[in-house]
């Protein structure tokens, strides 16, 4: 979790001996860092440089443990004074183990297909899904209801104003109400959705408000049920468990090139 992961390979790469390496793992856990909500409500920069601590953390502990310096290693993960000591819920440490090397975790990697919050993917696959297949336009909606598992409400709900008024790139990636609308606008979600210009027009401020949020305790983590109601009376309803770019959904070969072809355009910036 975090910086045990990290210790492994970086650990890997150093071809650390077992003590090393233990040393290594027992330093990263006097360093373990938290993960908190705070970071994304408000948005702030955090969420993009937070993952770098991490990394430079892990080879600063393998580093010092190749120079002898030691950390505890009889206690680091399952063991009462071990990391998972610190949680207040029930935990499983031989997950940790379970099929290793046999199954390889990397292989079930989610990629985001659009460049905002994994909690908005599925709900942009959800509209642009259900314009296609019920041939409508943005200007046949008259509301739009997003209803999500509880866990997001920290993100939703701390930072209402934020999330329904925001401004700064951030503050739009982690908006529901922003993604969905720019989405049923132009029909499809990519990086000029956060240019100055396309983050203050005027059409994208006002469909925002037909689009609301609610819970549904029974939808899984990152899962959406989209309810679209259009001026005609129609109304259509649908879930979508897993956005595509999820194991259970993955992308074909022709929309990761596709994709690439999109982020190639932005990378000399």
């Amino acid at each position: 979790h975090f910086i045990f992961g990290c210790v492994a390979a970086v650990g890997k790469l150093l071809d650390l001996s077992m003590d090393e390496l233990e040393n290594a793992q027992g330093i990263a856990s006097e360093m373990t860092q938290p993960h908190s909500l705070a970071m994304y409500s408000p948005a702030t920069l955090m969420i993009r440089i937070h993952h770098g601590f991490i990394c430079r953390d892990a080879i600063n502990a393998c580093l010092l443990a190749q120079r002898g310096i030691t950390g505890p290693r009889q206690e680091i993960l399952a063991a009462p004074k071990g990391y998972m000591g610190f949680a207040n819920w029930d935990t499983d440490a031989d997950v940790l183990t379970r099929g290793i090397g046999e199954q390889w975790e990397m292989m079930a990697v989610r990629m985001k297909r659009y460049p905002c919050m994994m909690q908005s993917q599925a709900a942009i696959d959800g509209i642009l899904d259900q314009m296609k297949q019920h041939h409508f336009t943005a200007e046949d909606i008259t509301r739009i209801d997003v209803d999500q598992t509880p866990r997001f409400n920290a993100l939703r709900e701390e930072s209402s104003h934020t999330k329904g008024n925001p401004q700064t790139i951030p503050e739009c990636q982690f908006s529901l109400p922003y993604v969905v609308a720019t989405a049923a606008i132009d029909e499809d979600f990519f990086m000029d959705a956060y240019t100055e210009e396309a983050r203050t027009r005027k059409n994208v401020r006002e469909f925002m408000t037909l689009i609301s949020t609610g819970d549904d305790s029974s939808l899984p983590a990152f899962a959406v049920r989209i309810t679209i109601k259009l001026k005609d009376g129609k109304v259509h309803s649908k879930e979508y468990i897993h956005a595509k770019g999820h194991p259970q959904n993955p992308f074909t070969e022709e929309e990761l090139v596709d994709k690439f072809r999109k982020c190639a355009g932005y990378s000399a910036y």
